[in-house]
């Protein structure tokens, strides 16, 4: 008896996830595109570093969320706080990370890659508007486009036989601080364990325009 052919099949999830990723992380219209119709976090609820909130919508969420138990337990002694891990547990996350190992015999660093984008507002003539507003924004008062800028960013060399926290700028003054801890070398394995983490470090308060101070689509690889 022949073995049915699931080709199709996988080729129609293929299809369907890519399809689904594309309309809910973006971007729809390629790598600078511009929208006309919905602000950037309207068309794009997944995949966002949200900026963190001051004044009284921060106290709000400081109250109502648990502090996560994220890093392990000897993390306590390597300043783990600094990492930012609490903020991805927000109900609107401004951080994300992963934790990985690496063999210290084959590798002396590892270098991490840092993709993403903001959504600039700007008139009907493409010329840039002020993100910050006195007052809440409705959706009758929304007259802006918003322009995908890619984000710049510089690959960062983390030396894996160097414990510690370091903080590295891999897009200058984009507000986007990569954050790396990494831990001594396990003797019995040979291996270092790296947590690292993207921390969107924008404040904003209740009534600015916080689409223009997310970052949207970001990738972190190794």
């Amino acid at each position: 008896m022949t073995a049915p052919d699931h080709g199709a099949h996988y080729a129609l999830r293929r299809e369907i996830r890519d399809y689904l990723r594309t309309d809910l992380l973006g971007p729809v219209g390629g790598p600078e595109e511009i929208l006309a119709d919905d602000a950037p976090i309207s068309a794009y609820p997944i995949g966002v570093l949200f900026p963190q909130q001051t004044g009284a919508a921060a106290s709000v969420e400081d109250a109502s969320t648990p502090t996560p138990d994220l890093v392990r337990g000897d993390d306590a002694e390597q300043d783990s706080d600094g990492l930012g891990v609490a903020l991805a547990n927000l109900r609107k996350p401004s951080s994300m990370g992963v934790t990985f190992a690496v063999d210290a015999r084959r590798a002396d660093s590892v270098f991490a890659h840092v993709t993403g984008a903001v959504y600039l507002p700007e008139d009907e003539n493409g010329d840039r508007v002020e993100p910050r507003r006195s007052e809440a924004r409705t959706t009758e008062r929304q007259r802006e486009r918003w322009r995908r800028e890619p984000i710049a960013a510089n690959p960062i060399d983390i030396d894996v036989h160097t414990p510690g926290l370091i903080t590295a700028d891999p897009a200058p003054a984009s507000g986007l601080d990569l954050r790396v801890l990494v831990r001594p070398v396990d003797p019995s394995t040979d291996t270092v364990t790296i947590t690292a983490t993207l921390v969107n470090t924008h404040r904003t308060g209740e009534y600015d325009l916080q689409d223009a101070y997310c970052f949207y689509q970001p990738q972190l690889r190794f």
